[in-house]
């Protein structure tokens, strides 16, 4: 996200950027916990491999969802502060 954060050359980030990183977050920790109870001896193999691809399926839309509307989670400078640096009064989210 770090990478995003200096690519994007973001100067400000809106609420909605909190609840992207709450669902990778919800995602990754579900991949993780899914995947190492599927190689336990007493789990449903089918189960948790369904468990695994919802999961990581998730993580891939939200990636791809932040890389390619950086828009929606990003204020630039420009977009709040009109061309002689005063404060535009605008909705950031």
């Amino acid at each position: 996200m770090f990478d995003i954060y200096v690519v994007q050359k973001a100067n400000y980030l809106t609420p909605r950027f909190i609840i992207f990183m709450a669902i990778i977050f919800i995602a990754m920790v579900g991949t993780t916990i899914s995947g190492g109870v599927a190689f336990t001896p007493y789990a449903n193999i089918s189960k948790m491999l369904i468990y695994v691809l919802v999961f990581s399926s998730t993580l891939k839309l939200i990636e791809n969802l932040l890389m390619n509307n950086p828009h929606w989670y990003i204020v630039r400078i420009p977009d709040i502060f009109d061309a002689r640096g005063t404060y535009i009064s605008r909705q950031l989210s």
